[in-house]
């Protein structure tokens, strides 16, 4: 059973959240190859029925955001805390827990309590990067707990037949609450002679960034700034029109920031831009594909180049080798036929 990732509704939809999309789809492709069955509830009520249904092998357990209300906390809260003190005790699941940040020092105590509830709990637990499986999570789960990475899958999406890096813009896209590092950047290097776009929940940065009267003086930044909403993957392409080079700042001080995924950086990479971003663990298998720098929009900006670009196929070839959907639902496979090597095939 899978539970989350982000929350039940709206949120959990496939083309919006990114846990889903390159970490639980293919988790569930790769339960389904193997003739499982997977439940998916959509409420907490399907989730308590589902917990007690005869046969169920394995919960998974990823990304869930904080609940709306106070009294939503305490009804998930305890749904949990009833599921391992009179259910698992009986069902004896196996417990993955995928951890695809650091939120162990997230500043929001949800998830905070969240992550180091589960990882203490987890039979496994999936990291998304090396760099989260050998820095930060062995101070976090349990003695019995398994340690295994599965990074994030390559995004779906269609490859430009040549490369589209000759544009004049600087484009940028991600979560909101990922801007700090660019906003830090653009006010030091202003005015920058270039226009931006931001893909992004772009309501929300926009109202943010005006109620701190930072939204004027970040624009003035720029040539002008155009601003997009995260629809879903397959509409980058179209919304990075124009847009030559991708920069993508992570403040690597940061410990939550610093183990985040590669996939903003390959995606960049597949839409045929040029990409700058800071050297996080991350991003550094791309070193030659990719500029990484201490300040990726100067490096931008006095036009430094990656050591090679590689035409479409052979990009996808090469990240295919290691991120492809195959691959992951291949570890996936792996994964699921290790914790319950005799599951039943019920459908």
């Amino acid at each position: 059973m899978v539970l989350g990732p982000g929350s039940f509704g709206e949120l959990a939809e496939s083309e919006r959240l990114a846990s889903m999309r390159l970490r639980v789809l293919p988790l569930e492709r790769a339960a389904h190859q193997l003739g499982w069955w997977v439940w998916r509830p959509e409420t907490l009520d399907q989730t308590w029925n589902a917990l007690q249904q005869p046969g169920l092998s394995v919960v998974y357990l990823g990304k869930w955001s904080p609940p709306p209300t106070a009294e939503a906390t305490t009804s998930v809260t305890q749904l949990f805390e009833t599921f391992l003190n009179r259910i698992q005790p009986q069902l004896n699941a196996k417990l993955l827990f995928d951890c695809c940040e650091n939120n162990f020092v997230a500043a929001h105590a949800w998830h905070r309590d969240y992550a180091s509830f589960w990882a203490a709990q987890a039979d496994v637990c999936i990291a998304s990067t090396n760099a989260l499986a050998s820095e930060v999570l062995p101070r976090q789960v349990g003695p019995s707990c398994s340690l295994i990475t599965i990074a994030d899958c390559t995004e779906q999406i269609a490859v430009p037949s040549a490369c589209s890096a000759n544009g004049p813009g600087i484009g940028w896209f991600g979560h909101d609450t990922n801007i700090q590092p660019l906003l830090d950047l653009a006010f030091a290097h202003r005015p920058v002679s270039q226009q931006l776009t931001l893909i992004t929940r772009a309501e929300v940065l926009r109202d943010r960034l005006g109620s701190q009267n930072l939204l004027k003086r970040f624009e003035d930044c720029f040539q002008a700034v155009h601003w997009y909403e995260y629809e879903s993957p397959q509409q980058l392409s179209d919304q990075l029109q124009g847009v030559g080079s991708v920069v993508l700042p992570v403040n690597g001080d940061d410990a939550r920031k610093r183990y985040s995924s590669h996939n903003r950086l390959t995606t960049a990479l597949l839409l045929g831009k040029k990409v700058f971003a800071s050297p996080i663990p991350a991003y550094e298998p791309f070193s030659d594909l990719a500029v990484l720098a201490s300040d990726p929009l100067a490096a931008c900006l006095q036009g430094e180049q990656p050591q090679c670009c590689l035409a479409p196929q052979p990009l996808r070839d090469r990240l295919n080798a290691d991120f492809g959907v195959e691959r992951i639902e291949q570890q996936y496979r792996q994964l699921l036929s290790d914790v319950a090597p005799t599951s039943p095939k019920p459908r």
